[in-house]
């Protein structure tokens, strides 16, 4: 472990391991998202993408809800107390994406983010810090849909 590395705080977390876990295998299970990779390198960074995924649910800032407008969604609770809902990813979302390729993550997350939110991506540009990397870590999950 780096010098670094945060320590971490069970204080801060709302609920268990076990609990947010489920809550990001309620997504990957959703969207029929395989997670095995045979590049170990690949892997250990879905893996990294989806720790912090978890973490997010343990401290409250993500959670999963049925909508009947929406399907499946997955809401984010910022640190300003708003609350962003992305709803259910579905084909025609990914064409927001098509402009940009693998070199431009950040772009593609705005794009996605944005558009399943309904808020656009400017909004997605400018959420900060943790609410930010929290959004990231939604990103990615969506790109591997």
């Amino acid at each position: 472990m780096s010098k670094w590395a945060r320590i971490e705080n069970e204080d801060e977390y709302k609920i268990s391991e076990e609990s947010a876990q489920k809550a990001v295998r309620e997504v990957l299970d959703f969207y029929e998202i395989d997670t095995t990779r045979d590049d170990k390198e690949q892997e250990k960074v879905l893996d990294g993408y989806l720790d912090s995924f978890m973490k997010a649910y343990r401290r409250g800032n993500f959670e999963n809800k049925q909508d009947e407008d929406h399907g499946f969604c997955v809401v984010q609770h910022l640190k300003n107390g708003d609350k962003l809902t992305y709803r259910e990813l579905r084909g025609k979302d990914r064409i927001v994406m098509e402009g940009f390729d693998n070199t431009r993550p950040y772009s593609r997350a705005y794009a996605i983010l944005g558009k399943l939110s309904g808020h656009g991506e400017d909004v997605i540009k400018k959420l900060k810090g943790k609410d930010w990397k929290d959004a990231e870590a939604l990103a990615m999950v969506f790109f591997m849909v």
